[in-house]
């Protein structure tokens, strides 16, 4: 049976489930052309509809929509494996925003980000998304709420922002950041 991923849209900013893996969301995202657009009543009869298609070769992954369009439920595919078709669709999303540690602060294992990068002020090795249960579940279209501690310099790429604002947690609240890659704009934010 084939592995089927999932994105979820919203609206607005989404909780984040306790820093880790799970806690990833991406925004100013270009979405992918629908192989069946549906109206469903929820995102488990979306997942069902996938499934039905998936076993048919026709579903890779989903974007559910909370609110919004009429047809809620998108159902995506491509030539790729869903891995692949994901990969596609996220990487043609403007801003990423992760937690940098599992803890909120210094003391926690650090979280890779989603090119496997690692902070280079880790003492030890970041925790490995790919293992997580949540790492089929991305959410895209969140907007990041609440105030932005510290900016980076523009330019920086983005395991260079996952370093600034990790060093930058001995010192100050940040937990959560975001970047940018077409304005290549690095944020910290004490709030995930």
């Amino acid at each position: 049976m084939a592995i089927f991923a999932l994105i979820s849209i919203a609206a607005f900013a989404t909780a984040v489930s306790g820093l880790g893996c799970g806690d990833f969301a991406y925004d100013i995202c270009h979405d992918p052309p629908a192989n069946q657009e549906l109206h469903v009543g929820s995102l488990e009869e979306c997942i069902q509809n996938c499934d039905l298609f998936g076993s048919f070769d026709q579903c890779d992954y989903i974007l559910y929509y909370n609110s919004g369009p009429d047809e809620n439920c998108k159902i995506i595919s491509g030539p790729g494996t869903p891995e692949e078709e994901m990969a596609i669709y996220l990487n043609a999303c403007s801003v990423t925003g992760q937690p940098m540690t599992s803890t909120g602060d210094n003391t926690g294992s650090c979280i890779e980000g989603p090119e496997d990068e690692c902070a280079a002020t880790c003492k030890d090795p970041c925790q490995d998304c790919t293992a997580d249960p949540c790492s089929g579940y991305k959410g895209a279209q969140c907007l990041k709420n609440g105030s932005p501690g510290e900016t980076g310099d523009k330019g920086l790429p983005y395991a260079a922002c996952l370093t600034f604002c990790t060093l930058q947690m001995s010192s100050n609240p940040w937990s959560y950041m975001t970047y940018d890659k077409e304005q290549q704009e690095c944020i910290c934010y004490d709030d995930p």
